[in-house]
């Protein structure tokens, strides 16, 4: 035989309490065991409504703090919760604030309470005669036209909820709203008109709510990566970026002098119509004999040409004239490198806020060969060199730089993305019983998109890529003994 659960008996009760209650009231004669009747009635349902509440408190708070085996949530708001069922959650749900029925179940409960308590207050109102005790209320006779009228206002309420429930529908149409705004929210005209910081933290809820709903453990920090992807969409990249540099070795002290040349086309992520600044500008390490000098850096590293051209005009800007050589001293105890050199503008230690564009180097004698000054610096960190274009610019550069013989490493790490890289490098043959092995570096790269070429005699080595590289990424060449 199955028995009634704790809330099919409550309601039983309640619905028989509030039977008697009415029965009390539509009997004729209150001389004896009817007057009884009705107060016996109306207690026990006053009774049973506070102590339903009681009951319903008091598994709340107990529940609240129940010591569960499964691990607490770490989810504190509605809107960080991936789960929108129980049963798929893996943590302790008997105090979830977004479970749904529990929040039904509450608000039904609290929904009852409120509609008994306004039926008996209108009952009470209508049957109450004003200036008369409580027990001349409750010894009253009522005929049927009494009862009627007291229901009267109950009932149109009751037609009044329906009509609204059914006919007009509002959780419909909330629900209409609802798929309405999430659809303009989503709409690609309304996404354009929103401002980029609003979209931003759209766009950053949206790769939350995407991965956390099937791994709720993973870290918020790997989440935060997508922040530095979708920054690089602002930036400037390189289409192509190709670099050769051929390895010889000075006789006499034994030190390897390296030849570079670099030429890329960097092109404008944004509007044609808006110029982007571009950083154009090249350091290196160099390792002095003592303490970092002009006269010795002119030796360890030259300058031999710096083009540049802008957009779809084919001229060709030499910018050698414009340029100038800070030295640094680098405090890095320990390493083969104990200074620095950076390319900084002519008359000032950075141009950022008044770069290279088109229109500028128009204007200025850009043909004239004078020798690039050498000057100290305190902090090269405050030197740059940056362009600004509109749609599209391409730079090539030359120079050569004396590294000392135990450097057998060479690594190149780009500043922006890149979709095609090659890096040719080579020894020549004055480094002799040496080899060069190489790879690319950095990030999902597959095998497919890089190649490594190797010459028959293993000085020379070309690698190249047919996918994008990220910022940090690049190639590492090493020196070997043969």
């Amino acid at each position: 035989m199955k028995y009634p659960n704790r809330a099919q008996l409550n309601v039983w009760l309640l619905l028989i309490t509030t039977l008697l209650v009415a029965v009390s009231f539509w009997t004729g004669n209150l001389d004896g065991w009817d007057l009884y009747l009705r107060i016996a009635a109306i207690t026990l349902l006053a009774v049973l409504l506070v102590v339903n509440y009681l009951w319903n408190l008091l598994y709340y708070i107990v529940l609240r703090h129940k010591v569960s085996p499964k691990p607490s949530c770490p989810y504190y708001t509605a809107e960080q919760c991936p789960h929108g069922d129980k049963s798929e959650c893996r943590y302790d749900t008997s105090v979830c604030h977004i479970s749904k029925p529990r929040i039904k179940s509450y608000r039904s409960i609290a929904l009852t309470l409120l509609l008994v308590g306004c039926m008996l207050v209108s009952v009470l109102a209508e049957l109450v005669v004003q200036n008369e005790g409580f027990g001349s209320f409750l010894s009253q006779n009522y005929d049927i036209y009494t009862i009627l009228k007291i229901l009267q206002p109950v009932s149109n309420s009751f037609i009044a909820a329906v009509v609204v429930y059914f006919v007009i529908d509002i959780p419909g149409r909330l629900r209409e709203y609802q798929d309405f705004f999430v659809d303009l929210l989503s709409s690609e005209k309304h996404l354009k008109q929103m401002e980029e910081k609003r979209l931003t933290k759209l766009r950053k809820k949206v790769t939350w709510q995407l991965h956390v709903k099937d791994f709720p453990n993973m870290p918020r920090g790997l989440i935060d990566i997508d922040e530095r992807f979708c920054e690089m969409l602002k930036h400037p990249y390189f289409k192509t970026y190709t670099q050769r540099t051929t390895v010889s070795s000075n006789g006499e002290d034994g030190k390897l002098r390296k030849k570079v040349r670099v030429e890329y086309t960097a092109y404008n992520p944004h509007d044609i119509d808006k110029p982007i600044r571009f950083d154009i500008g090249i350091a290196n390490s160099l390792s002095f004999s003592g303490e970092p000098s002009l006269e010795e850096a002119k030796t360890l590293y030259q300058l031999k040409s710096f083009y540049i051209s802008f957009d779809s005009d084919v001229r060709e800007y030499n910018l050698l004239p414009l340029l100038r050589i800070g030295v640094t001293k680098e405090l890095k105890d320990g390493f083969l490198y104990n200074g620095r050199v950076v390319i900084m503008p002519r008359d000032k230690n950075s141009n950022d806020k008044e770069p290279f564009e088109k229109e500028r180097l128009e204007r200025q004698n850009c043909d004239t060969q004078t020798e690039v000054e050498y000057v100290m610096l305190e902090d090269s960190s405050l030197a740059g060199l940056f362009a600004s274009f509109e749609d599209k610019v391409r730079v090539k550069f030359e120079y050569e730089v004396t590294v000392p013989q135990d450097d057998i490493s060479y690594t190149k790490r780009l500043r922006y993305p890149v979709k095609y890289f090659t890096l040719n490098y080579s020894l020549d043959a004055s480094v002799q019983n040496m080899s060069v092995v190489g790879q690319i570096i950095g990030t999902l790269i597959d095998q497919p998109d890089i190649s490594a070429e190797i010459s028959e005699d293993k000085k020379r080595i070309i690698l190249k890529t047919q996918n994008w590289l990220l910022p940090k990424n690049g190639a590492v060449v090493v020196h070997c003994k043969v």
